[in-house]
C-alpha cells in the first residue's frame, strides 16, 4: 500500500520546465543559469564567470552551441541551394541526374583536297573514279596553336550522290598546251572534333565485383571503345541494371545518304558505368559484379529454377511470383577476369578549341586507303597532293561547367524521365536521336481517331536543296527502334508521312509616285521570303493571311496591295517538281487563317518563282 501511494506521488510530480529553441551559445548559457538556480538552488549559488558553476554552463553551452552548429550543417548540405561540401555537392547532382561533364571539346567540317589525273569517259575529260581514295576516320590535323582535331567520319572521294554523281566539288588543276586539263582538284569536307585519342591497359587479375578504374587524363569528352583480349566488347551504360544498348549498323540500302546507319538493339552482357570527379575531372569506369568465367552469374538465368512447386498435385494453394527474377539477374553485368582490357578513349576541349578559319592546315596523322588497282607511284602522287583547311571557324569548344551552372541544371534534370509518357517526352526523343541513324526536320503528334491508346507521328525531312522531303523508310524503321525502348507497354505509335501543300503567292501594289517601284517591290519580295522560310513553319501550322498582308503594308513606300491571292501547287509545273497533295484555298480558309489538313505542313518551295509581285 505505501508503495503504490508512493508511486502515484511521483505522477504528480511538477514537470520541470525546458526550453528547446536554444540555438547560440549565449542562450544555452542564459537558459542553464536560470534552470540550474530554480531547480537546483541549494547545490550552487556562484554563477560567475570565474566560479565552478560558470564553467559547468560554459561547458555545457559549448557543447550545445557545437552540436547546434553541426546539426545546422548538415542539414544544409541536403539541399544543392545551401550545400558547401563539394563531396555532398556532386553526390546530390549525381542524385539528381545531373552527370559531371568535362571541358566540351569543339566541331569543325575541315575540308580535304585532292589532285588526281583525270581520263576520258564519254568524249570528256573527268577526274579517274579509280584512283580516289577514301580518307580515314581516326585522321589527325592541327591548327595553327596546336590543337589536335580527329575526323570522326570517312571520306570518301569516290562517293556518289543521289544522282550518280560524284559528291565532290571538282576544279580544274593541270592543263596541256591545248588547254585540256590533266589533273582535276577534288575537294571534300569531313566533320572532325577536337581532342587526342588515347589508350590505356587494365588487367583484371582475379575476380572482384564491381572493378573500377580511373583514367589518367582529364576532361575525357567521349569513351571510343572497350575491350579485352577474350574478345569481349564493354558497353558503356547509364546504369549497370541496362542490360541493352543501341547500336549502328551500316545501311547498305538505297537510302544510306539520307540514313547512313540503321538502329539496332543489342544485348550488353559486359558493360561498365562512368562518373567524373568535380574536382580533378578524372574519369573513373565502374564494371559489372558478375564473373564472366562462370555459368551461375549468365546474364540470363534459367526460368527452370523459378517454375512453380506442382509435384502433379490436383489442389494447390496460390503462390506469389515476382516476374522480375524471370526478366534480370544478379550481376549487374559481367567482367572477365585474368584478362588485359584496353580502353580507347578521346580527352581534351575548352574555349582555346574554337580557332579561326583558315587555321587547321597540318595533316598530323593519316589514315588512307586506296582501290586495289592503285600502282604505288599513283598513291604516293596523291598522298603529296593532299591538302586540308577549314572554310569556318570550329565551334562548341567550351570550357567546364561551374558548381553554380550545375546547380541551375537540377530543376530540369529532376523533371527528366527515361520514358515517354506526353506528346513532349515524345517529341524530345525523336528531335534527340543520334544524327547518324537519320535526321527529322519537322514532327507532329495527333491522337488516333480509331485507338484511344495510339498515337498518330508525323515526319518529315529535308533533301539536299532544304526542300521538305518524304521520310525514308530506314528512318522509320530507326524511329521504331529507337522509340520502342522508352514508350509505354499500352501505347501504340503510327509513323506516317507528311502532307507536303506547295504555295505560290501573287500581289500588286501601288507605290509613292516619288520612289523607285523596282526598289520598293524588291524590298517586298525580300520581306516574304523571308516570312516563308520554311524554318518559320511546323507540321499543322496555320498561315495567318493578315500577317501576311501586314508584311506588304507596312514596306515604307507601299502605298497599298490592290490584289492578293494566294494558289496551290501540284504536279510539275514549267520544269519544276512540286508535291502531288491537292489542296483547296478556298475551302480551307477560317477566320482569317489558311488551315492545314491534320498533319500536312505548308511550302513555299521555290520562293524566287513562286512569290509574284508587280508594281504599278
Amino acid at each position: 500500500m505505501t508503495a503504490n501511494k508512493k508511486s502515484n506521488n511521483n505522477l504528480f510530480k511538477s514537470i520541470r520546465e525546458r526550453s528547446y529553441l536554444n540555438k547560440d551559445f549565449d542562450s544555452f548559457r542564459n537558459d542553464l543559469t536560470n534552470y540550474a538556480r530554480t531547480y537546483y538552488p541549494d547545490k550552487i549559488q556562484d554563477f560567475s564567470e570565474t566560479s565552478l558553476g560558470g564553467a559547468l554552463v560554459d561547458l555545457a553551452a559549448y557543447v550545445g552551441d557545437v552540436m547546434s552548429f553541426y546539426l545546422d550543417h548538415q542539414f544544409n548540405e541536403l539541399s544543392l541551394d545551401t550545400a558547401v561540401e563539394f563531396d555532398n555537392i556532386q553526390n546530390l547532382l549525381l542524385s539528381s541526374g545531373i552527370d559531371i561533364p568535362s571541358a566540351a571539346a569543339a566541331v569543325v567540317y575541315v575540308d580535304f583536297y585532292i589532285e588526281v589525273p583525270a581520263i576520258i569517259s564519254g568524249n570528256k575529260l573527268v577526274p579517274n573514279v579509280n584512283v580516289m581514295p577514301i580518307i580515314e576516320k581516326d585522321t589527325s590535323v592541327l591548327s595553327d596553336n596546336d590543337i589536335e582535331f580527329v575526323l570522326i567520319e570517312d571520306v570518301n572521294f569516290a562517293q556518289l550522290n543521289k544522282a550518280g554523281e560524284l559528291d565532290v566539288l571538282i576544279t580544274i588543276g593541270d592543263t596541256d598546251a591545248q588547254n585540256n586539263p590533266t589533273t582535276f582538284i577534288l575537294q571534300k569536307s569531313g566533320l572532325c572534333i577536337s581532342g587526342q585519342f588515347v589508350s590505356e591497359e587494365l588487367t583484371t587479375g582475379e575476380f572482384e565485383a564491381f572493378k573500377t578504374y580511373t583514367l589518367e587524363n582529364s576532361d575525357v569528352s567521349q569513351i571510343v571503345s572497350v575491350k579485352d583480349d577474350f574478345g569481349n566488347d564493354y558497353y558503356e551504360v547509364n546504369s549497370l541494371v541496362q542490360d541493352t544498348v543501341f547500336k549502328g549498323v551500316a545501311n547498305i540500302d538505297s537510302d544510306n545518304i539520307d540514313v547512313p546507319e540503321n538502329l539496332n538493339v543489342i544485348p550488353a552482357p559486359y558493360r561498365f558505368t562512368t562518373t567524373r570527379e568535380f574536382l580533378d575531372r578524372l574519369t573513373t569506369l565502374t564494371f559489372g559484379g558478375g564473373d564472366g568465367t562462370t555459368l551461375e552469374d549468365d546474364i540470363i538465368p534459367d526460368p527452370s529454377q523459378f517454375s512453380l512447386p506442382l509435384y502433379g498435385k490436383k489442389i494447390n494453394k496460390q503462390y506469389s511470383l515476382d516476374p522480375n527474377k524471370l526478366l534480370n539477374s544478379n550481376t549487374f553485368g559481367s567482367l572477365q577476369p585474368n584478362s588485359t582490357i584496353t580502353i580507347k578513349y578521346m580527352y581534351g576541349g575548352g574555349l582555346s578549341h574554337n580557332v579561326d578559319a583558315r587555321s587547321i592546315n597540318t595533316i598530323n596523322q593519316l589514315f588512307i586507303s586506296f582501290p586495289d588497282d592503285t600502282t604505288p607511284l599513283r598513291q604516293a602522287e596523291i598522298r603529296a597532293s593532299l591538302d586540308v583547311v577549314n572554310l569556318e571557324p570550329a565551334r562548341g569548344g567550351a570550357d567546364p561547367l561551374s558548381i553554380e551552372q550545375l546547380k541551375a541544371l537540377a530543376p530540369t534534370a529532376r523533371a527528366a524521365q527515361n520514358r515517354i509518357v506526353t506528346k513532349a517526352d515524345l517529341l524530345g526523343r525523336i528531335y534527340t536521336m543520334p544524327s547518324n541513324y537519320g535526321r527529322v526536320f519537322r514532327a507532329s503528334i495527333k491522337s488516333s481517331k480509331n485507338n484511344p491508346f495510339a498515337t498518330r507521328l508525323y515526319v518529315a525531312t529535308q533533301n539536299a536543296q532544304g526542300n521538305i522531303d518524304i521520310a525514308p523508310d530506314a528512318l522509320k524503321k530507326n524511329i521504331r527502334t529507337y522509340l520502342n525502348e522508352y514508350r509505354l507497354i499500352t501505347d501504340a505509335i503510327d509513323i506516317l508521312d507528311t502532307n507536303v501543300i506547295n504555295l505560290q503567292i501573287k500581289f500588286e501594289i501601288l507605290v509613292d509616285k516619288h520612289q523607285n517601284k523596282r526598289l520598293i517591290l524588291q524590298d517586298v519580295l525580300n520581306k516574304l521570303v523571308d516570312y516563308f522560310d520554311i524554318k518559320n513553319f511546323h507540321i499543322d501550322q496555320p498561315i495567318s493571311i493578315s500577317d501576311v498582308k501586314n508584311i506588304i503594308y507596312n514596306t515604307d513606300s507601299v502605298v497599298s496591295l490592290t490584289m492578293f491571292e494566294i494558289k496551290n501547287l501540284n504536279g510539275i509545273i514549267s520544269d519544276r517538281q512540286y508535291s502531288t497533295t491537292f489542296y483547296n484555298i478556298e475551302d480551307s480558309q477560317y477566320k482569317g487563317l489558311l488551315i492545314p489538313p491534320n498533319g500536312s505542313i505548308f511550302e513555299v518551295k521555290f520562293p524566287f518563282d513562286d512569290i509574284i509581285g508587280t508594281a504599278i
